[in-house]
């Protein structure tokens, strides 16, 4: 699985301060939960219905966006469970640093479909597409924390990917 991750941080505007009793060092660790939160939501362990679920979303989806501090949408398309599993592992994410919602104004996810490419689906040479998917978050004292990361993506194909047992299934609510 081809990977790129690009941060980016800027301070917070001069003379705003951190929310009490949380450290103004410790945001930084919104580095490591948007990274974390990125990587889960891209392992092949976001699946839906044993499938890897970025091989199910529609071939014809170039861009969609999901805001993370909103409630989940409902609902068992593929779309939908991806949009609710993105707000899934970033509410998990932040809970394992033990940050609260509040440390967090604006949260949001991009997905882009970029230029076609060649990648492995199992043991199968595929084409398909390279994937950004992006997370920008706005902390609740106006620093801006981005992170992205790059996948290969192939529409699902049964004949040449392994469905995992149904025990082993990943969370798709």
């Amino acid at each position: 699985m081809a990977e790129v991750d690009a941060v980016r941080s800027h301070a917070p505007p001069a003379g705003q301060r951190s929310t009490p009793g949380i450290a103004v060092t410790s945001r930084r660790v919104l580095n490591s939960v948007l990274h974390n939160c990125l990587a889960t939501f891209a392992s092949r362990c976001s699946d839906h219905c044993g499938y890897w679920l970025f091989g199910q979303l529609p071939a014809d989806l170039d861009r969609w966006e999901v805001d993370l501090c909103a409630e989940p949408p409902v609902g068992e398309a593929p779309l939908e469970v991806a949009k609710r599993l993105a707000v899934r592992r970033f509410r998990e994410q932040l809970a394992k640093v033990g940050f609260g919602r509040a440390v967090v104004s604006a949260a949001v996810l991009s997905c882009s479909r970029g230029a076609p490419a060649v990648g492995m689906q199992g043991e199968f040479e595929v084409a398909g597409h390279r994937v950004e998917l992006r997370v920008r978050v706005v902390t609740d004292r106006g620093g801006i924390v981005d992170r992205r990361r790059a996948v290969f993506v192939a529409t699902h194909d049964p004949g040449k990917e392994r469905r995992r047992s149904r025990e082993h299934w990943g969370p798709s609510s």
